[in-house]
């Protein structure tokens, strides 16, 4: 389940030469935005900006699930960009809706598009895994971007989860995931774990460089799971011989190796 133990931070600084204002958890950033005006609605990560990217691709892109809400950079995107986006966007936090409204132009895109009112907008407060399993409603895009300090929330990431995400995906669905790795991507086990996890869930998986590096060796990479074909210009290849399948029941051993 994701930590409720949040210590949330707000702060100025920049990123890519832009100012931005930046939400930091536990001391590690996981939103910003862009505070020129005409950007406040474009996202500032290169993993964020892929996740949109291939979200707004899709043909069939109505019904979009986010788990972990943060600044709410992918909702002001998706929603400003597409007029067929309806978006559920799920965070544990109850405070991240508010603080999105109050400090990253949240407010701003409710009221350019009203999408509060209209139906394409819908915070959830719940955990991700829980309501993953417990929902009813079909998507066709599923961005999964919850994190724990420095580490994804493992609980989705796990078959259980996989196998949760691909029964709430209509037919011709994607699955899109935010995921940690090291530059050189074969030293960070866990990368290739969740790679192989995903594929015994769905026919396609495929790993995306993100670029952005949170230290000399650190990364992120994003992870897009589906039945069919998925159209992605470079992916990243990645030997899964020694790499395992990861269970529910290794929850504990995998926060112990990796939570820190």
């Amino acid at each position: 389940m994701e930590n409720e133990d949040r210590e949330i931070v707000l702060m100025e600084g920049e990123y890519e030469n832009e100012p931005v204002f930046l939400y930091a958890h536990n001391e590690v950033m996981h939103s910003a935005v862009f505070l020129k005006k005409g950007m406040h609605f474009d996202p500032v990560f290169p993993y964020a900006r892929i996740m949109c990217n291939l979200t707004l691709a899709k043909e069939e892109k109505e019904d979009v699930l986010l788990i972990g809400g943060a600044g709410y950079s992918m909702p002001k995107y998706l929603i400003s960009q597409s007029e067929a986006v309806r978006m559920d966007v799920v965070d544990n936090d109850p405070t991240v809706y508010d603080t999105a409204l109050a400090f990253f132009y949240l407010q701003e895109l409710i009221d350019l598009y009203h999408p509060d009112e209209n139906g394409r907008l819908m915070p959830i407060t719940a955990d991700g895994r829980e309501y993953l399993e417990d929902t009813e409603k079909l998507y066709d895009v599923i961005l999964d971007d919850a994190y724990d300090g420095v580490m994804p929330v493992l609980e989705l990431l796990t078959v259980q989860s996989a196998q949760a995400a691909k029964a709430h995906l209509k037919k011709n669905g994607l699955f899109l995931a935010n995921i940690p790795g090291y530059s050189e991507v074969q030293a960070f086990p866990l990368t290739a774990d969740i790679v192989r996890t995903y594929a015994s869930v769905f026919r396609y998986v495929y790993l995306i460089d993100a670029h952005a590096s949170a230290s000399e060796y650190a990364c992120n990479y994003v992870l897009a799971a589906s039945d069919v074909p998925v159209h992605i210009a470079e992916t990243v290849g990645i030997d899964l011989k020694d790499a395992v399948i990861l269970q529910d029941e290794m929850l504990g051993e995998l926060k112990k190796d990796y939570i820190f």
